[in-house]
């Protein structure tokens, strides 16, 4: 006999949300998805040339030394500023010591000043020309052809269309395959990809106050790569 007021709505209501949560907890199945890639890639021709020139100076003391690398980087950088080019920019200031061992024991022997100036073009031979000018007072530290942010998104858009073309004409290579009326997208995922910057080889010119030397430069190709992954999901036969 069952107890006085015993209610099989609530013993019901409590079996259903309990079997609710359970299948809450199960892991979604899922049928007919398939996952595909697709890629496209294009070589192109770099754009800008950054320089980087540097001045330094060991003098016993600090101040002397900060002062001629300063002198020597404001000129450099006025020269630069007078070029128009796309960025002109110091950096890298550092002073550190200089030790040397005597007596069995390190002694502090001069200040090492070092400061750095970076300018950006997208006119490879009139830096060039400049260049040559500056090291008859700065360092030439290295130069390197890169391919400019405005270039780059332009050719990865193009790209973009094209990957997605390819990722279209597989999905329905595989629709035909099955039989299937169609399908859907689930989802899509996109990588853009490139080579790093190109370090230009070249050597050291000794710098001369009546001789300009620039290294020639020669802006090579980039390889940029637009690939995309993603699922579709086969509609039933018959649909």
């Amino acid at each position: 006999m069952l107890p006085r007021g015993f209610c099989f709505g609530c013993v019901l209501a409590v079996t259903g949300l309990v079997a609710t949560v359970a299948q809450a907890h199960e892991p979604a199945v899922f049928f007919d998805r398939v996952q595909l890639q697709a890629s496209a890639e294009r070589e192109v021709d770099r754009d800008r040339v950054r320089a980087t020139l540097f001045s330094q100076v060991e003098s016993e003391n600090a101040a002397d030394a900060a002062a001629k690398v300063n002198s020597s980087i404001r000129w450099a950088l006025d020269q630069a500023r007078e070029g128009g080019f796309d960025e002109v920019e110091t950096g890298g200031y550092s002073t550190s010591p200089v030790y040397s061992r005597e007596n069995g024991r390190n002694e502090l022997r001069a200040w090492r000043v070092r400061q750095e100036l970076r300018i950006l073009s997208g006119d490879p031979e009139k830096l060039t020309g400049l260049l040559g000018r500056l090291q008859k007072r700065v360092d030439l530290g290295g130069v390197q052809y890169l391919l400019s942010v405005t270039e780059r998104e332009k050719v990865e858009a193009q790209l973009m269309q094209d990957a997605m073309r390819k990722f279209e004409a597989r999905a329905d290579i595989v629709r035909q395959h099955f039989g299937r009326p169609g399908y859907r997208l689930v989802e899509l995922h996109f990588n853009e990809s490139g080579a790093a910057p190109q370090a230009v080889r070249y050597a050291l010119a000794q710098r001369s106050a009546d001789a300009e030397a620039a290294p020639a430069l020669e802006a090579g190709r980039e390889t940029v790569r637009v690939s995309l992954s993603g699922v579709i999901e086969l509609k039933p036969a018959g649909r």
